[in-house]
This record gives structure tokens, sequence and C-alpha cells, in this order.
């Protein structure tokens, strides 16, 4: 077919650069034109943004890479041979860059940095994994609603194998959509957006009460397969606590999440999420550093095999499990070597979303 002179795409990279990969734009318009972002990698440099300028939309000129090499994050977060997926947008006074970090021929992660744009060139201050579950959160895009908010959604990858997916006849999902602002620390404020409570049927709330050490708090009027929990917590000082979802009765199938305040992080642990040992069994560890008499407060959504986890509005972690009990539908609160105080726990059956009642 022969090319269209009217076609907007870009089919080439730039001469002048040893491009090793390029794909995946984005385009957002400024008082003086349109702007694209194309996700590109340049060879013995890694992963990079390619920024493009227009008056038309069909006719682009190339300026610079987005941030240039010298400007990347000193512990690596943003590395990799390609950035797959680029996001660029403004948020309040600061400019927000999400990439997906690709390294031939796996997928890692998505990034985000915080920063300063001008002149377009992109400074990055704060750079961050978007969010902790180990490529499960990847490829994110953002929109802004009518309301001025932005709101990013992610594809939520599989974690069995290639049989297992051909099999259930289906492969990946997209997350829940959560809402960016500005946060503390030059960092970003992570919520699932208000409208999910939309969802909420059956509704259940305790507390406040103790967890005693190693004997789980099971909830015996909260189960199922499709739940949302929020959850507060006074850690223990120097303690681990945490809850359990997708519970067996005997405990021999269930995915914890668990908040270590010694250690400042908060870990998602698969390792006996499944009987089915075709199923990835492994943890995920965000850090999660909560100032002194500051509460957990965990937002946690299960939907079958998805898992999403926001902690204190400044991380997440979402991931894929499959329980293979019919009876792995508990949740239990747990105390590892000190009594923890559960404040208050609040729980709902979700509906589908094509459910109007």
């Amino acid at each position: 077919m022969a090319e269209d002179a009217n076609n907007p795409v870009i089919p080439e990279p730039p001469p002048g650069l040893d491009v090793t990969e390029y794909r995946d734009h984005s385009v957002w318009r400024e008082p003086d034109g349109w702007y694209q972002l194309m996700g590109a990698g340049i060879r013995d440099v890694g992963g990079t943004a390619l920024l493009y300028r227009s008056t038309d939309l069909r006719h682009w000129q190339y300026l610079q890479p987005l941030c240039g090499p010298d400007q990347r994050d000193p512990d690596g977060v943003l590395s990799g041979s390609m950035w797959e997926c680029p996001d660029f947008f403004a948020l309040d006074d600061r400019h927000v860059l999400i990439a997906s970090v690709w390294n031939a021929p796996r997928l890692l992660y998505a990034a985000a940095s915080v920063g300063a744009y001008d002149d377009h060139q992109f400074t990055p201050q704060v750079t961050r994994e978007l969010d902790h579950g180990d490529g499960h959160f990847y490829a994110p895009q953002s929109t802004r609603d009518h309301a001025g908010r932005r709101i990013v959604v992610g594809w939520v990858q599989e974690g069995r194998s290639t049989a297992a997916q051909v099999a259930a006849g289906w492969s990946g999902c997209m997350s829940v959509p959560r809402e960016l602002t500005p946060g503390r620390d030059g960092w970003l404020c992570i919520r699932p957006v208000t409208e999910l409570a939309c969802l909420r049927r059956d509704p259940v709330r305790m507390g406040p009460t103790d967890i005693q050490v190693e004997q789980p708090l099971v909830l015996d009027d909260v189960r199922g397969n499709a739940l949302e929990l929020e959850v507060l917590v006074q850690p223990a000082p120097g303690d681990r606590c945490g809850v359990a979802v997708r519970r067996a009765p005997d405990g021999g199938e269930q995915t914890l999440i668990v908040f270590d305040a010694a250690l400042g992080q908060l870990t998602l642990d698969r390792s006996h999420a499944s009987l089915d040992p075709d199923t990835r069994a492994d943890m995920h560890t965000a850090p999660l550093a909560l100032a002194p008499g500051e509460a957990l407060r965990l937002r946690i959504f299960i939907d079958h095999s998805i898992l999403e986890v926001f902690a204190n509005d400044t991380v997440s972690i979402s991931t894929r499990i499959y329980p293979t009990r019919a009876d792995s539908l508990g949740v239990a609160v747990l105390a590892a070597q000190q009594s923890t105080r559960l404040l208050q726990l609040d729980a709902w059956r979700m509906a589908s979303m094509w459910d109007d009642g």
C-alpha cells in the first residue's frame, strides 16, 4: 500500500542517531503547536524519548531527546535498552514523564520521573517505579478528564504459563484507573479513582481491636474473589503486620500483604498464592517509610486473579494470583511479634461494572 502523504505517523527515526528500537508515540498540545514523544533506544546509551513538534499534526520536526543521557536518575530506575509507551504531562507546576523500561527481550516495569520542563528539555528530579509489581503493571497511559484530573491506567500482565493463558482463552487486562496528584517529597500521590466506590455492595465494618501475635484474625463475614478492602492498622514499632487475602481456611493457599516497620517496606508475598506449580510464586517489595505514629493505610482490590494494593497514597503493587482451591476466599489480619492494633477495617463485595443493581 502506498504511503498516504497526510499520514501523521512518523515511520522512521531521525537521521544521525543509532536507534535500536523505535515505537509507541504520545501526542499533546502546547500554545505554540503539537508535540509528540516517540519511545526509542539508542545504542550504547539506552532508553530515551524523542521529541517532535508540528503545527498541523502532519508534518513533524524532530527536536531532541526529551531528556539527555547526563540527566538520568542516579539510581538507574530509568535504565534498560528502550523506553516503551512514553507519556508526558504537566501536573500543577511540575511535569511528569512515565516510561516503561524494556530490556530485550524482557518487559521490566513502568517508572515515572517528576521534574522541571523548560525550553523543550525535561530535567528529572525524583524518579521511582510507578508500581512495584515487577512488570505486572506495564505500559500505563494517562488522560486528563473533564474535571482536570490526571487518570492513568496500566496493563496488568499474566503470571502463569503461556499454555495456561491459551487454555483460559484470554491474556492480560487493565488496572483500575488511578488518579495522580502532587505528593510529598517531590513524588506522586497515587489513589484509585473515587468512582470505584459505586461498585461497592454488602458493606462490613469492624474494629478497633487488637491482633494477637501469630494468631490471624480471620474475618468470617468477609469472603469472596471480588472484594475491596480498606484497612487502617497501627503497626507496633519495629514489627511486621498485614493482611492475608484469597486465603484458604487452613492457610494452604493465601497471598500475604505485609508491612515491615523495621525495614520500611511493604511486601506482597505470592509464595503460597497457588498450588499450581506453573504460576509465579515470588514476592514484590515496595519502599514504604511511615512517619512516627503514622498508621498503615491499605486499600486492596481483589478481582479473581487480579490483586492491586495501595498503601498510604504513595506506593502501589499490582500482581496476578491463581488460587486453585474453591475455598481460597478468606481474609485475615496478621501480626508477627507484637500485638497490632486494627483501628478499622471496611470491606465490600465488588459488583461487576456491568451490574446495574
